[in-house]
């Protein structure tokens, strides 16, 4: 069930394509053309999953696996999505230029508290959906402790904010 809802919120980053109304089937392949991770939906949608931790995109590897993709099927088939567990200044090369959708921490974050309340319990679930709130929590930081106690998370956190707010390098 959590699985379905992750797949599910991949396709649904892509507000202007079609997604298929039921998930009968879910194949995962990794590392085809250095692509991290190609989720194949109902034998016809494939999502692309470029996942970046602390790293960015560079070499034109993200326009590399979408046009090797684009070689075998169809363009309204394909859902590129750029896994973002830590954060990023600037997005809007990935967004306008290669046609990616960032799927975020706090995106990730929503699935695997649903998984909690849905009863999933596994050590290694458990483990990692903490380590991502402890991020999430630090970069919020911001919110509550005082100026002379941020660390670099906080400060990152309000930055974000004064992006967003300002809505500029995003």
């Amino acid at each position: 069930q959590c699985s379905i809802h992750f797949i599910q919120s991949l396709l649904e980053k892509h507000t202007e394509k079609s997604i298929p109304s039921q998930i009968h089937s879910i194949k995962i392949q990794k590392q085809e053309k250095n692509i991290d991770v190609l989720c194949i939906i109902n034998n016809k949608y494939h999502i692309l999953i470029e996942d970046k931790t602390k790293t960015q995109d560079h070499s034109n590897q993200l326009q590399r696996y979408l046009n090797h993709l684009q070689s075998k099927i169809p363009s309204e088939n394909i859902f590129p999505i750029y896994f973002k567990t830590h954060d990023q200044a600037c997005y809007k090369k990935i967004i306008d230029v290669y046609g990616y959708r960032v799927f975020s921490r706090k995106d990730f974050l929503t699935i695997l508290n649903n998984g909690i309340t849905l009863g999933v319990k596994n050590d290694i679930f458990n483990s990692f959906r903490l380590h991502l709130q402890n991020i999430e929590d630090d970069v919020q930081n911001y919110l509550n402790k005082p100026l002379g106690s941020w660390n670099k998370q906080a400060w990152r956190g309000f930055f974000i904010e004064l992006q967003q707010r300002l809505e500029t390098g995003l």
